[in-house]
């Protein structure tokens, strides 16, 4: 059975006065100790296990091996309330994106609504994709047929319900594409008031290389940098960077713990453990055609900055992206003290920008996300 990641501190209970002043003194002295040892637990504690009350969140998705590790690791978290799960286009077509939304959420037991939304870009024409993610998407694991209808809401509706349903403290965690974000925006022009945060995975901090959910449609990307609302980035080239599972970083050999993270007694053992296969096969056959930066599950860092905020690196920049001829799709991050740099792309806006995690958090994090499964 599925359990929330979740923990803290045995609440403790004042004793009674019993008259006389050294048994109150011994009394208070005890519970005080008591208090402060599981106050220090508590400070101990990462937030993805005694965070506050949880967040409502919508995830944005086109999955998707790596998303599919992202909705697994979000939905165990303690700290978010998932309200619903929306696809877009991306890895895959729309259609086989919205069915292995529905097969994962089945998949973890969400009870959440699952909505399709955008097929193709605002603007431009849809780009072939160059994700490597297999049969089906899901690196070749087939999971369950679906019982699940999509809600009859396309995507962006659902969006704005709920934005408004939550009263101003929705959050959104965009993995994919930002088509389904515009299109709500502009269709709502009230919507941006009742976002409280967007997350994206979206970007390059520093290759060259254009980044998939920037350039498949950079027209979306704008308009979700100039709609005033506040955004939290996961470089891809970073998150490849922050989740590494099979090839070692330089502060964690990330090899020492594979085994228990695709623990057969896991009942999520199969996506997993798919994944891992298809990603070592593919590096050991085709490596020099894959992403330079390894075999990280990018989508995970995204979740992460959500749910376990102070194990993440962070720094303030200004986000741009192209749209124009050969810089279309293109992104850059700017100090805010690079004035010239950004006069240059007046179409940006300021940016909460992930440049790294606490790797051995990550690793435990990523036991308790199993653990919850079991």
């Amino acid at each position: 059975m599925k359990k929330q990641i979740t923990n803290g501190p045995t609440a403790v209970s004042p004793s009674k006065k019993r008259g006389r002043r050294p048994v109150f003194l011994l009394a208070t002295t005890i519970l005080v100790c008591g208090v402060l040892s599981g106050l220090g637990q508590l400070l101990d504690q990462p937030d993805y296990l005694s965070g506050p009350s949880p967040i409502p969140v919508i995830i944005d998705c086109d999955p998707g091996a790596d998303d599919g590790y992202a909705l697994v690791l979000a939905g165990c978290a303690a700290g978010l309330d998932i309200r619903a799960v929306t696809a877009v286009y991306g890895s895959l077509p729309l259609g086989a994106c919205a069915q292995n939304a529905c097969a994962l959420a089945d998949y973890i037991g969400l009870r959440c609504p699952v909505a399709a939304g955008a097929a193709v870009p605002l603007k431009r024409s849809l780009q072939p994709s160059a994700a490597g993610s297999g049969a089906g998407g899901l690196c070749g694991v087939a999971l369950p047929v679906p019982t699940r209808q999509l809600d009859a809401r396309p995507a962006w509706q659902l969006i704005y319900d709920e934005a408004v349903a939550q009263n101003g403290k929705l959050q959104l965690i965009c993995l994919g594409p930002l088509t389904n974000i515009a299109t709500a925006l502009q269709l709502y022009p009230d919507l941006a008031g009742k976002i409280d945060k967007i997350t994206l995975l979206c970007g390059n901090a520093s290759l060259s290389a254009r980044e998939p959910n920037a350039s498949a449609d950079p027209h979306a990307l704008q308009l979700v940098l100039q709609s005033g609302i506040e955004l939290q980035v996961a470089p891809r080239d970073t998150a490849y960077d922050c989740t590494y599972l099979s090839n070692p970083s330089p502060t964690a050999n990330t090899d020492t713990y594979w085994g228990e993270i695709v623990s057969p007694s896991s009942c999520v053992h199969a996506l997993l453990a798919g994944v891992q296969r298809y990603t070592d096969e593919q590096w050991r056959v085709e490596a020099s055609a894959l992403d330079p930066n390894g075999r990280g599950l990018p989508d995970l860092a995204a979740v992460i900055a959500v749910i376990a905020p102070s194990i993440c690196q962070k720094r303030t920049a200004y986000m741009s992206v192209g749209t124009q001829s050969e810089q279309c799709g293109t992104t850059a991050f700017y100090p805010l003290t690079d004035q010239p740099a950004i006069a240059v792309h007046p179409v940006g806006c300021r940016v909460t920008v992930l440049t790294g995690l606490d790797s051995e958090i990550y690793i435990q994090l990523l036991r308790d996300m199993v653990e919850s499964y079991r």
